[in-house]
């Protein structure tokens, strides 16, 4: 079967994200938050008739790379969220204001459907325990209480340099998944974050030009 390429928020105004949390919502249900995941390396998982990839249909083979993939994607989608919000209040530049939400959904989406594909693996989404090996571009914790403390252009320039840092450092993990993971849908979805985030790195360094 054919992977299917996943309309993330903002792309093609596809419902998918909507239906990724509501399977989420679903899933999660069926989680203990204390449970224990089984061997990430195995081949596939027990299946049953109704046991199958929510996203795709593909059987739900993964292995250690997409579970870190998926988490540490997670972590770097909400550094991004997070210091987008401080930009209405902080920020001067329109530009930074129209990047800022433009990302934003795009983010949400992606946690969306990663934490779906959690929830397959038997990994409980909502907790960890911190960046896995591999986690590249995380901000630094004075870099964001600098961003909490910042306005006009000194904010705007430490804001575009905490971005550019995640997106290199997404790019970098999307191009790993794709490499070394085994699950089909993370890997669909790893090649549309390289490509998304290629572009806003591209749009950053447009920013600091004009």
């Amino acid at each position: 079967m054919a992977t299917k390429r996943f309309a993330i928020a903002g792309e093609t105004g596809s419902p998918l994200a909507a239906r990724a949390v509501a399977a989420l919502t679903l899933a999660a249900t069926l989680v203990p938050t204390s449970c224990a995941s089984p061997s990430p390396d195995t081949h596939t998982r027990p299946t049953t008739a109704t046991d199958g990839p929510v996203v795709t249909g593909e059987p739900a083979g993964y292995n250690s790379d997409d579970i870190r993939f998926a988490y540490n994607m997670i972590a770097g989608d909400q550094e991004g969220i997070d210091i987008a919000a401080l930009v209405s209040k902080r920020s001067t530049d329109p530009a930074i204001a129209a990047l800022a939400g433009a990302g934003t959904p795009h983010r949400q989406s992606e946690m969306a459907i990663l934490k779906v594909l959690l929830v397959q693996w038997n990994e409980n989404p909502n907790t960890q325990s911190g960046p896995r090996p591999g986690m590249r571009g995380l901000i630094d914790q004075e870099a964001v209480a600098k961003l909490n403390s910042l306005r006009g252009s000194e904010f705007d320039a430490l804001w575009r340099d905490s971005i550019n840092g995640l997106d290199a450092g997404a790019v970098e993990m999307a191009t790993n998944e794709t490499l070394a993971g085994k699950n089909v849908d993370a890997i669909d979805l790893a090649k549309q974050i390289r490509e998304s985030r290629q572009v806003e790195i591209g749009r950053i360094r447009h920013t600091k030009e004009n």
